[in-house]
């Protein structure tokens, strides 16, 4: 009797214990998809912070893109601004004869600059002329033959209520003599108001009178005329860069 009593309590514990194991491993069983789950949306986070930081890297390249049309913007409105004459462009350099290739001289009426167009802009603001220029003068340019040619730099300085007009002479050639050379006379200085139509009347040793500003092409050019203290003239042709 007590043989069989123990056999039923064994029975009973083998039951137990499956019963237990089964539960155990069906446990873990449904633990391991969960797990996989829970990689798998860590992996799918990180996918997606990568692709939010190539989103936010095509972002920025898209604003450095917009950046660089509003730069180039600038550059074109820049550009616009100096065809209109706002542009300074101020040289000490003297003139050299091929400056003036599309210069014609037309006798006593002076130069004229044979490449100006319609679509010249006549420069009338002192702040678009001041500064210097490459000039040349023909004095007596009704008679060619007799004339001196100069080849210098004029200046242009002051305000428009007083503007110094100063000639930094550099080569000279005498045309009937031939004789030519680098001239040793001291800079000429002349003094005038602007006038609200672009041009000035400078007096000094005689007078200068610059009468016609224009701008073509990235290109300045002017015209005048210088009138000696015994009593002769010569044209004058500015040209700059």
């Amino acid at each position: 009797m007590k043989r069989l009593y123990i056999l039923l309590v064994t029975i009973i514990d083998i039951v137990l214990l499956a019963v237990i194991l089964k539960s155990y491993f069906a446990e873990k069983n449904a633990q391991k998809p969960t797990a996989q789950s829970s990689s798998g949306a860590a992996v799918s986070q990180s996918s997606d912070s990568r692709t939010t930081g190539t989103q936010t890297t095509q972002t920025t390249q898209s604003t450095g893109s917009v950046t660089q049309q509003t730069e180039a913007v600038s550059d074109t409105a820049a550009t616009t601004k100096a065809s209109s004459g706002k542009q300074n462009y101020s040289t000490d350099a003297y003139a050299q004869y091929a400056d003036m290739g599309d210069t014609f001289l037309n006798g006593s009426s002076g130069f004229v600059w044979q490449n100006l167009n319609g679509s010249a802009v006549k420069l009338t603001d002192f702040s678009a002329v001041q500064g210097g220029w490459k000039a040349y003068i023909v004095s007596s340019p009704d008679d060619v033959e007799h004339s001196v040619t100069y080849l210098m730099n004029i200046k242009l300085s002051g305000t428009p209520e007083k503007v110094t007009v100063t000639l930094d002479w550099d080569y000279f050639y005498v045309n009937y003599s031939g004789d030519e050379g680098h001239s040793s006379e001291e800079d000429s200085v002349y003094t005038g108001p602007w006038t609200s139509v672009g041009t000035v009347y400078a007096e000094g040793a005689g007078a200068v009178s610059l009468y016609e500003f224009d701008e073509q092409d990235g290109r300045q050019y002017g015209l005048g005329t210088v009138f000696w203290p015994d009593s002769t003239y010569g044209a004058i042709a500015l040209v700059r860069p």
